[in-house]
């Protein structure tokens, strides 16, 4: 059997796919795609967790974080991360990215070599990692 391509997520790529909020661009929407048929895993940093809480709590109330954790948990080809080591290390030559946040989801890209699903401006110039979003 062939290796599924991996993919992580920012925080916003995720919300937007998992409530169905059309603003991904096309190439965003096709990796999400590809996971949804389970040709590709989705990588989620543990931060990206932490913010789909503080964000859908903050800014969503009306919606269940709940509901949203639940579909997370249930889906074959989503694999949660922790941060570590490996992704603290990578974080020392990412300075061109400001935002902590930021730098940590980046960095499981880079550990991972897989590419990162986001339409962030300052990580797509800081060409640390490959992004997938046009």
């Amino acid at each position: 059997m062939a290796e599924r391509e991996l993919y992580v997520t920012d925080t916003h790529s995720l919300l937007w796919h998992l409530y169905d909020i059309p603003r991904l661009a096309a190439g965003a929407s096709a990796a999400f795609e590809a996971v949804s048929r389970g040709d590709s895993t989705l990588l989620i940093p543990a931060i990206v967790l932490a913010e789909v809480v503080y964000i859908v709590e903050r800014r969503f109330p009306h919606l269940s974080v709940d509901s949203v954790l639940d579909r997370i948990a249930a889906a074959d080809n989503f694999r949660i991360l922790p941060f570590g080591l490996g992704e603290a290390r990578a974080m020392i030559a990412m300075d061109a990215i400001p935002e902590m946040h930021d730098r940590i989801i980046v960095a499981a890209a880079y550990v991972f070599g897989a590419p990162l699903i986001t339409r962030d401006g300052i990580i797509r110039l800081a060409n640390v990692v490959e992004c997938v979003w046009e």
